[in-house]
């Protein structure tokens, strides 16, 4: 059944060795919405967006992206239906 959320994470987590940048985390984005995230530096905001935005994989858990799980096969389609402005300026890889 379709849900009314742009963005779902569901018990996703990721580690860059001993560090754990985002603990298991589960997030619905509704669709249409506005949402924020704050916090301090380090506290893992840029790498929860690029989690969403498939920008790296998560350890555990699912990212979904309207209804659909992220996965290597549909990455670029999903990439091309988001947008993501980054403070410093960045591209998507081709």
């Amino acid at each position: 059944m379709p849900s009314d959320a742009i963005f779902e994470l569901r018990n996703v987590s990721k580690r860059f060795g001993s560090l754990h940048a985002v603990k298991p985390l589960t997030l619905t984005v509704p669709a249409g919405s506005t949402t924020v995230l704050i916090g301090p530096s380090g506290c893992g905001k840029s790498t929860l967006l690029r989690l969403m935005i498939g920008l790296i994989a998560p350890d555990s858990g699912d990212v979904l992206f309207e209804d659909a799980k992220l996965t290597k096969e549909n990455l670029l389609t999903q990439r091309r239906k988001m947008g993501y402005v980054i403070q410093a300026g960045g591209l998507f890889p081709p």
